[in-house]
């Protein structure tokens, strides 16, 4: 337990920012999975999913969870398909 007032408060203040990252991680990953769906089911709505998902990663980093830019792969991999939706996964050599 901690000893003196700082410490005390050190504690509450990280329990805080842990239950608040822990709320924004789950909201990025419902955003990015209900994206992911919409373009595998080539829905028509799919692109205002992926603009959801994104905009949730930069609000995240913004907030200081993650880093900037936000994590390329998981941008990356929710963005390419609205484009051409219709067209077979690309593979990078």
């Amino acid at each position: 337990m901690a000893n003196t007032s700082s410490a005390r408060k050190r504690i509450k203040q990280n329990e805080r920012r842990r239950l608040r990252n822990r709320a924004l991680r789950s909201a990025i990953r419902s955003a990015v999975k209900t994206a992911r769906a919409a373009v595998a089911g080539k829905a028509p709505k799919a692109a205002e999913d992926v603009h959801a998902a994104i905009r949730e990663l930069d609000r995240a980093v913004s907030r200081g969870l993650g880093r900037w830019p936000p994590d390329p792969r998981i941008s990356r991999s929710v963005s390419w398909r609205p484009a051409d939706a219709g067209a077979p996964p690309r593979h990078h050599a």
